[in-house]
């Protein structure tokens, strides 16, 4: 299972649209964060990490996660998961840390009450030595304040 596919299991999708952003292997961000609704997201403190932190979006989740794939970072990816699903995914380490993001472009955020949804488009290497392209929805669901992959 994809890490695409992984996290596309998760909620629900609905109606709020945000801007799209293409993260490299270099992390450079090419969009614009405010959504349509003329508001931008308020941003994290410094050095606020954004997976488990209430102020942090839908995006900046997904965000943080696939960033900490390209670094390799699993406690990172795992802290993007909900507390009582860490210890399950930390059993497919093997798994995750293959399919190592190389660069990914995030587009609309749908947010439905306590679900939501990010559109994702990410290349990264397929576990076989190959790379890939997937263009899947993320789902993400609100615990406790904050968004995290189910």
């Amino acid at each position: 299972m994809g890490v695409l596919a992984l996290m596309a299991t998760l909620a629900t999708s609905c109606r709020k649209s945000s801007g799209e952003a293409t993260h490299t292997e270099a992390g450079a961000d090419a969009g614009a964060d405010a959504g349509d609704d003329g508001g931008a997201a308020a941003p994290l403190p410094p050095g606020a990490k954004a997976c488990g932190h209430p102020a942090a979006t839908p995006s900046q989740v997904v965000t943080a996660f696939l960033e900490a794939s390209k670094a390799r970072d699993l406690q990172g990816m795992l802290s993007c998961f909900k507390p009582q699903h860490r210890q399950r995914m930390a059993g497919r380490e093997a798994r995750l840390e293959e399919l190592t993001v190389l660069s990914f472009t995030l587009g609309q955020e749908t947010i439905d009450g306590e679900s939501a949804e990010v559109q994702a488009t990410v290349q990264r290497y397929d576990g076989r030595g190959g790379i890939e392209h997937k263009r899947d929805p993320i789902r993400l669901e609100r615990e406790g304040g904050a968004w995290y992959f189910r």
